[in-house]
């Protein structure tokens, strides 16, 4: 996500020398690639959740890896949401960029 932020940026900058449909374009690879990553982590979650209610377990280790489960799932939210507030603000500043330079044409 770090990487993502930096292509952000050096997208918005004022840079008469960039390709911007090249900035465009690692940024919707790596855009794809973070959304892919979560998605994958779900996944994993959701398996972690089924095995966490295997009856073969004790009460114990199944406390353990429900409290395990819940505390990464609140991690991956937190990414989540600070991914799409990301991407909203990212999206916005183009969309302000585009609007207030389009002046000539």
């Amino acid at each position: 996500m770090r990487e993502l932020s930096t292509l952000h940026t050096k997208r918005l900058m004022v840079n008469f020398e960039s390709d911007e449909k090249q900035q465009e374009q690692a940024i919707e690879r790596c855009t794809t690639d973070i959304t892919t990553i979560f998605r994958h982590a779900e996944d994993i979650l959701k398996k972690f959740g089924s095995q966490a209610k295997d009856p073969k377990l004790s009460q114990a280790e199944r406390t353990v890896r429900q409290n395990s489960l819940r505390s990464m799932a609140k991690k991956l939210q937190g990414l989540s949401s600070s991914f799409r507030t990301s991407q909203k603000d990212y999206m916005s500043r183009v969309k302000d960029q585009k609007s207030g330079g389009s002046s000539g044409g």
